[in-house]
């Protein structure tokens, strides 16, 4: 498991070289991570996840 200020740092990493801001980077991260979770987990087909979930 990754600590906290790994995380942090490897976040503020990307998004300097992104160009993007840490807060875009790590809701990104948790969106993403949330999805393939779910994906995994035995309710995966009691979701129904709409396309414009990451855009936000």
């Amino acid at each position: 498991m990754i600590g906290s200020e790994s995380l942090k740092g490897k976040i503020r990493n990307i998004a300097n070289s992104k160009n993007l801001r840490s807060q875009e980077v790590l809701q990104m991260f948790f969106f993403e991570r949330f999805l393939e979770r779910l994906s995994k987990s035995k309710y995966k087909l009691n979701f129904f996840i709409k396309g414009g979930l990451l855009m936000t």
